[in-house]
């Protein structure tokens, strides 16, 4: 099992230094050269969306004008890409699996796309099956009996993320998705969430940073040859 990541670390008012390492690790990705087009993509768009959300969170931070559910929103995704990047630099089994998991989002969307319409009386779409027909072929060539996605609950263990899953996911739940909760949020019952919320997110754009700088220094732009804890 991997170790832990580190405790929360990062306050709001170091955002711009992280947003400036984050855009300076962009340059870093796409000039280091590579052997691996899809382990940098991957990496490319890791970080790009890590930018964004943490930018998101310096956007909705004043609570008079936005609700702590699009801070959260924002800490739930950046606290996810941290579990994806440490997955994805573990090995390069792992990198190549992340790298094709598109294919099996987009037989689901298809499917449920399909369904919804058929459950209403609409025959098939030939363009929807002839683009499913396409993603099953690519499906059986590159991921040979695969039939799911890929599972963060099942993984986190393994990057020694389980506790910090266990705990923030059914936060995350309650505040980014309309629930009871959500829906009738009571910033008083809990005078310290938004910080808290914020902590999470930056804390895992500064430790998507680290770990994917470590790759870098230790690997180059290429997928790591065994396991990394």
């Amino acid at each position: 099992m991997a170790a832990p990541p580190g405790p929360l670390s990062v306050p709001m008012e170091n955002l711009q230094a992280l947003l400036d390492q984050l855009r300076t690790l962009q340059g870093d990705i796409e000039t280091a050269a590579t052997e691996s087009p899809e382990f940098r993509k991957t990496l490319r768009w890791i970080t790009l969306y890590t930018v964004l959300y943490s930018q998101c969170m310096a956007d909705w931070f004043d609570e008079r004008q936005w609700p702590s559910q699009f801070c959260a929103w924002a800490a739930r995704n950046l606290f996810e890409l941290e579990i994806w990047t440490r997955y994805v630099l573990k090995k390069r089994e792992y990198a190549e699996r992340f790298a094709k998991d598109w294919i099996m989002d987009g037989i689901g969307t298809l499917e449920a796309f399909q369904g919804w319409s058929q459950s209403r009386g609409m025959p098939p779409d030939p363009v929807f099956e002839n683009e499913l027909n396409k993603l099953r072929s690519m499906r059986d060539a590159e991921l040979p009996g695969c039939r799911r996605v890929l599972q963060i609950r099942e993984l986190v263990a393994e990057l020694g993320m389980e506790e910090d899953y266990k705990h923030l996911n059914p936060i995350f739940s309650k505040l980014v998705h309309p629930t009871s909760w959500s829906v009738q949020w009571k910033p008083e019952l809990l005078p310290h969430s938004r910080d808290f919320i914020v902590t999470v997110g930056l804390t895992s754009s500064a430790r998507i940073v680290s770990a994917i700088r470590n790759h870098i220094a230790t690997h180059g732009m290429e997928p790591s040859p065994c396991p990394t804890s």
